[in-house]
């Protein structure tokens, strides 16, 4: 079992090393986890390859150096030593802390290098030069030498502890996030039949109990229980070779929690396989399903889908938790004028509104908020959608199968026959959908429906590029919503800096005499990306009389933004880079989000 031995301004430190990849970095999402201000987030790994060890540079900012000299790949002996900034490591196959060496060997052997400058009580050693060893007796181990102080069994394990016991990781991870008034031990699991499987235990008694299937159904709460305090979306179980990496989309972005033994994701996908009432005899085809929990206040359903990869099974539970999202059109942080607009056709007997944007810029989730704003008592209200995600009260929903033939279109014209007054269509895809859903609205509906358009210019070219005439776009569009996730900066870690002349510049007539904005840091409560929470930012296009002739007459880009020029509109950039100004983001965050198609 190799070992690290660490020497940092702070101090050293020595790790027993998994016999696998080692990613050291910034990020807490590294095996081995450096606070040097040079280190990238993930800077270098070290990998096995055959009987020896291989150390590689991750194409860091500051480089990773062997004797002075910057290097991307090459072989680690035991012994090696490499730097990082401030951070020496040195590499030894075995326990450094018995290896000692002679004064009178030390005084022979020829003068060494120039060394990086080291404090402490560091084991000056040459780069990647093999110590001459051997065992001194005790008579030998006078003052002259220096030798390693014992260290504290919890430094000797840090690593080892990432691979073996998850629990205490993700413990940590939740002490990090917002509180919840529940403790995984409430959190019910309830199969997809509606049976309760496992319900809620009793602390202790949990503990005491080390069987297996416990310790999996343990394990499967706490991550569940993870997913409720970080706003998780998705949980990833991925194997690899011995071990199970898992993973979690926090705000967008892909997170390393833990690393479990192999033999603990195997346990764990028994637990969901039952729970989904999916086959366990079967590994090596698609699967899929679903189950429930139940806490305190609210339940939560979860979608199930294991996949066939190199090393087995990947799992992917899809968490839809509606406690974290919107509820409301208010909860939406539309600009006043916006939400004015937005209310005002929602309370209208026909009419059309659309929102567009790539997946998973929460387009759902917005109509939903409209959805829950109308009275269901007084209109007879129906969606249809692919698959449904969220219950609503009072709301008639119909899922699309198309192995049954019931797709957007037939299910589409059947609903038309179901006196509706508000429809709200998962997704207009076709020619067929779009012109059935604009005759519906003009015929006394008022249709919601979402497009995959970049804008709302776009989601005008895009109804035209499906082959529907241009009269009916422009006669039965009233709103188009294009909207974007971005995610918001960590207050804990955001740290500010002047603006440069280019920044300046796409702030526009926000940053006015701007003298600083805000760029991400990283700290363990946002997981070291430097963003916690996402918010949406809007980009509203309410149909006109010049807008409508612009369609019929001459659907050009210019002839559209010039008519926009006559009315209140906001572009997707500019609501971006207003919440630099004001900020609650970054540039780099803007350019990446909206620049999405």
């Amino acid at each position: 079992m190799p070992y690290l031995l660490i020497q940092a301004p702070e101090g050293r430190r020595l790790l027993k090393l998994p016999d696998q990849r080692i990613t050291i970095g910034r990020s807490a999402s590294n095996t081995i986890k450096i606070e040097d201000t040079f280190s990238s987030r993930t800077h270098c790994i070290i990998d096995k390859v055959g009987d020896g060890y291989v150390l590689r540079d991750m194409d860091s900012r500051n480089g990773t150096r062997v004797g002075g000299e910057l290097i991307k790949e090459m072989p680690l002996p035991d012994g090696g030593q490499f730097v990082i900034g401030e951070t020496t490591f040195q590499f030894n196959l075995d326990d450094p802390r018995q290896i000692k060496v002679a004064a009178a060997a030390a005084s022979a052997a020829p003068e060494p290098p120039p060394q990086p400058a080291m404090s402490g009580d560091e084991v000056p050693l040459d780069p990647f030069a093999k110590p001459a060893r051997r065992e001194a007796s005790d008579e030998e181990a006078g003052e002259d030498e220096e030798e390693l102080p014992p260290l504290p069994p919890v430094s000797v394990g840090t690593v080892a502890s990432l691979v073996q016991d998850p629990i205490p990781v993700l413990r940590k991870l939740v002490q990090l996030q917002r509180k919840l008034p529940f403790t995984e031990h409430q959190i019910e699991l309830i199969n997809a039949r509606g049976v309760m499987v496992h319900g809620a235990e009793v602390a202790e008694q949990a503990d005491q109990d080390a069987s297996e299937i416990n310790l999996a159904v343990r394990v499967l709460r706490y991550l569940l229980y993870t997913a409720f305090a970080t706003r998780a979306s998705d949980l990833h179980f991925e194997p690899k070779g011995q071990e199970m990496v898992l993973r979690m989309r926090v705000d967008g972005s892909m997170v390393e929690v833990v690393r479990t033994p192999g033999v603990l994701g195997i346990r764990l996908y028994g637990v969901v396989k039952v729970l989904g009432d999916i086959d366990i005899a079967q590994r090596g085809i698609v699967q899929e399903g679903h189950f429930s929990s139940r806490v305190p206040g609210r339940g939560v359903d979860y979608r199930v889908s294991f996949t066939p990869a190199m090393f087995g099974q990947k799992l992917v539970i899809r968490v839809l938790d509606s406690a974290g999202a919107p509820q409301h059109m208010d909860d939406l942080a539309l600009p006043d004028w916006m939400l004015a607009n937005v209310r005002k056709v929602s309370r209208q007997s026909s009419g059309m509104v659309l929102v567009c944007g790539p997946t998973g810029s929460g387009k759902t989730t917005t109509l939903y908020a409209v959805l829950r704003d109308i009275d269901v008592h007084q209109r007879n209200v129906i969606t249809i959608e692919d698959p449904v995600e969220y219950q609503l009260d009072g709301v008639t929903q119909m899922p699309i199968n198309e192995a049954k033939g019931n797709t957007f279109h037939s299910l589409l014209r059947s609903v038309l026959r179901q006196d509706p007054d508000v429809i709200l269509l998962g997704e207009i895809r076709d020619k067929e959908t779009a012109e059935t859903a604009m005759q519906a609205a003009m015929t006394g509906h008022l249709v919601l429906s979402t497009i995959h358009a970049k804008d709302t210019i776009g989601t005008i070219f895009r109804l035209l590029d499906l082959g529907t005439q241009p009269y009916l776009v422009a006669s039965s569009l009233n709103l188009v919503l294009a909207q974007r996730l971005i995610r918001v900066l960590c207050d804990n870690c955001k740290a500010p800096r002047k603006p440069t002349p280019r920044q300046s510049h796409q702030l526009g007539r926000f940053g006015r005499g701007a003298q600083q904005i805000f760029y991400p840091v990283g700290c363990p409560r946002c997981f070291n990306v430097g963003y916690l929470g996402r918010r949406g930012v809007y980009e509203l296009l309410s149909m006109s009389d010049d807008l409508r002739d612009a369609i019929v007459k001459d659907a050009t880009m210019g002839a559209i933004r010039d008519a926009l020029g006559r009315v209140m509109f906001t572009s997707l950039e500019e609501a971006g880079y207003r919440m630099v100004a004001e900020g609650i983001t970054s540039t780099e965050e803007v350019e990446r989000t909206v620049g999405a198609g």
